[in-house]
């Protein structure tokens, strides 16, 4: 059976325009996830690392918290004021990415120096 070139002569209409506002909201939502996801880790390091690193292990969980709350704090922000200002865009602020950066590059380290260590 073969079919014609041009769909088979169905009729479809055109698919409606994409909402620029959907995607915005969509990246919204993953920097949301990304700043809980940073502040779960930081409470699970505060509950294993104490027998590695003692009262250290509470020092770099709630530096991990307040990062986390930095981060969505930040997103929020830059989301809200694109919205208001770009006509749903988010406002081009890399606060937010340099400071999740940091964090993961500062975990990464602590986790080079732990296994070097043992």
């Amino acid at each position: 059976m073969t079919f014609p070139p041009d769909g088979g002569g169905r009729n479809e209409a055109a698919p409606a325009p994409r909402d620029p506002g959907l995607q915005a909201e969509r990246t919204a939502l993953a920097w949301r996830r990304t700043a809980l996801a940073l502040a779960i880790g930081a409470l699970l390091s505060m509950r294993l690392l104490p027998p590695v690193l003692g009262a250290w292990s509470l020092l770099f969980g709630a530096i991990g918290i307040v990062v986390g709350a930095a981060v969505a704090v930040l997103e929020h922000r830059r989301f809200v004021r694109g919205a208001a200002t770009r006509g749903g865009l988010p406002a081009a602020d890399g606060l937010p990415v340099a400071l999740l950066t940091a964090a993961v590059l500062a975990a990464a380290v602590l986790c080079l120096i732990l296994v070097l260590a043992r």
